[in-house]
């Protein structure tokens, strides 16, 4: 049995999974529970280490800056979420989205060079830097610029190679891409202007434990044959929503689903970058899940 042990995702624990924006798909049984403790702490693979067995200075580096920008989100998200702030309010917490946006993308640039130890010979470390895809490329025309920048990778470490094909953008992943234009527009040009919208989400809700979609939520939850989503009541009394069925932002009802089972649309009012169809707080949330993600999965696999 797997736990998902948040009501909502939760962004106080940047490497729990499922987390927000995620697409779920359940083939066996798991509870929603509102009484769930959330995690107070996270813990990371910073690799490789030295020959001593201890983190290297790169690595002890790495942890520090991850454990900073951990702590910072979090707080960047409280005060965001839980602040009823005017435009005239906004800027701190634009300077500190700068910071954030910086912060997220030195934590990819330190893996980039444990990406150039692994390569023969070693590129030049005034040149290394962590890959991201044009909007022109392919996944052919972008393994040509990796064996350029990171000659022998391919060879010596198909697996490393191919996770970084698969968060490119011509894969379907835009956070990456959407990171690097933050970050520049941010550190070179201005401070993001920062404008009112209004997102919906949908909650399906039982009592008091309930699961989130949309904005601020994940992206879906597929329960497929044989699969079933519970939701523990607040007695002996639980809900069992059994496969298959798909829930998302755009579920208005739950085919034969039992009637105490309510599915609830809310509409977040939040400030949003123009341009960019998530809130802020979204947009800051799925960089950096992704991110923390990216350096667990790289640096275990180096």
């Amino acid at each position: 049995m797997a736990m998902i042990t948040t009501v909502y995702p939760d962004w106080h624990d940047p490497l729990g999974v499922p987390t927000v924006g995620d697409d779920l798909r359940v083939g066996f049984e798991i509870q929603i529970d509102s009484s769930s403790p959330k995690p107070h702490s996270f813990q990371m693979a910073v690799r490789p280490k030295s020959e001593a067995g201890t983190a290297s200075k790169r690595g002890e580096a790495l942890g520090d800056l991850l454990q900073a920008t951990q702590s910072a989100t979090s707080r960047f998200l409280d005060n965001y979420l839980d602040s009823n702030f005017g435009p005239h309010e906004l800027g701190p917490l634009r300077v500190e989205l700068k910071n954030l946006l910086e912060n997220h993308r030195s934590s990819l640039e330190y893996v980039a060079h444990y990406l150039a130890d692994q390569c023969q010979p070693r590129p030049d470390a005034a040149h290394v830097q962590f890959p991201i895809a044009s909007q022109t490329d392919t996944a052919n025309s972008f393994s040509t610029k990796l064996d350029k920048w990171f000659p022998g990778l391919r060879a010596h470490r198909p697996d490393v190679e191919a996770h970084l094909l698969s968060i490119q953008s011509f894969s379907g992943e835009t956070w990456l891409t959407e990171l690097k234009e933050l970050t520049n527009f941010n550190k070179h040009h201005s401070l993001s202007e920062q404008v009112p919208a209004s997102f919906d989400s949908v909650t399906v809700r039982y009592g008091r434990s309930a699961i989130r979609f949309g904005e601020l939520g994940f992206n879906s939850l597929t329960i497929e044959p044989g699969g079933s989503l519970v939701f523990l009541g607040a007695t002996d009394t639980d809900l069992i929503l059994d496969g298959p069925t798909t829930l998302s932002v755009a579920t208005s009802t739950i085919a034969d689903a039992d009637s105490r089972l309510e599915v609830l649309k809310e509409t977040h009012h939040l400030y949003c970058i123009p341009g960019r169809n998530r809130s802020i707080a979204g947009t800051v949330w799925r960089i950096s899940k992704n991110v923390f993600q990216t350096v667990n999965i790289l640096c275990s696999l180096l």
